[in-house]
């Protein structure tokens, strides 16, 4: 208590270590007691880490899956129920190997302040505003008295399409926080996001994304809090008529920021780079089936940061 620091027990981690490690990735399916032990696991110690909750619903999917297979009962009293695995539970599993052996090595890795788990706006160090536009995304950075820290524009570098606006106004603040690690460094903190999309915004509080076009956003959004033990503490909708010159930005119109604090991303490779790659039009035509080759993408560029 004296570091004011939540992190899994050791007996957690060495659970974690012994769950995860004992699925084969390569089966096509997994014991659905099995599935369901991951799932239990996964939801309670994904509290206490930042970045994992996102994690946790393909291993509930997971466990009412449609397609489940009977396997040969071993005797005439039992049979071993299997489910289907999906590219998303795979994944998960994954990412859950790499939190357990990160706990293992240094248990304090990934641990959080405790007021992280008090969903507050009060304890926030950093409030984000974003908002997406047409042709570009707009963001601003103030810290908890109010004052402008810095603030950007940034076009799209994708074809405009009116359509995806929940993606979109989600990749917007996925840039408020990666600009915001090049020009401030954050890490290890407590976030306040507000935006004026109510979906984006549902995605953050509750940790979990609802769209198949935010899909790559989302895991990139995960990791980094991951890496750089980022928490969302709270969400604020704000109308957009209300959203003043965040919403003037995003438009290419006149403002009354202080042109001092403006931070230009336009010739930032890692900024375009990570915004194609969460293309959500991209995404239209070609869904996310593969979600490790997704995470190499995601890690080639996130590594750039942290």
């Amino acid at each position: 208590m004296s570091t004011e620091l939540v992190r899994p027990n050791d007996k957690g981690i060495r659970k974690l270590m012994f769950a995860f490690f004992m699925v084969d990735l390569k089966a096509s399916h997994w014991p659905l007691q099995q599935c369901q032990m991951l799932a239990s696991l996964a939801e309670r110690y994904s509290l206490a880490l930042s970045g994992m909750k996102n994690f946790v619903q393909p291993l509930h999917n997971l466990c009412r899956s449609p397609e489940p297979t009977m396997e040969k009962p071993r005797s005439r009293f039992n049979t071993v129920k299997k489910m289907r695995v999906s590219s998303a539970a795979r994944f998960a599993v994954e990412m859950w190997h790499f939190v357990a052996v990160s706990l293992f090595a240094d248990p304090l890795s990934l641990a959080v302040p405790i007021r992280a788990l008090v969903r507050d706006e009060l304890v926030a160090e950093f409030y984000f505003v974003s908002d997406a536009g047409p042709d570009k995304a707009g963001f601003a950075v103030y810290d908890p008295l109010g004052s402008l820290l810095f603030y950007s524009a940034y076009g799209w570098p994708f074809v405009r399409n009116d359509n995806f606006q929940n993606a979109k106004e989600f990749l917007a603040f996925l840039l408020s926080i990666v600009s915001a690690i090049l020009v401030l460094d954050v890490r290890d903190c407590c976030i306040h996001w507000t935006g004026d999309n109510s979906s984006a915004l549902s995605w953050v509080k509750d940790e979990r994304c609802q769209s198949s076009f935010a899909q790559l956003a989302f895991i990139t959004y995960s990791f980094l809090c991951l890496r750089r033990n980022l928490c969302v503490v709270d969400v604020l909708h704000r109308p957009g008529h209300l959203m003043g010159a965040i919403d003037a930005l995003s438009r290419d119109r006149a403002h009354d920021l202080d042109p001092e604090k403006f931070v230009s991303l336009e010739h930032s490779e890692v900024v375009k780079e990570l915004a194609l790659l969460c293309d959500p039009i991209l995404l239209q035509d070609k869904r996310l089936k593969d979600h490790h080759i997704a995470l190499q993408n995601v890690f080639s560029v996130v590594n750039k940061l942290v």
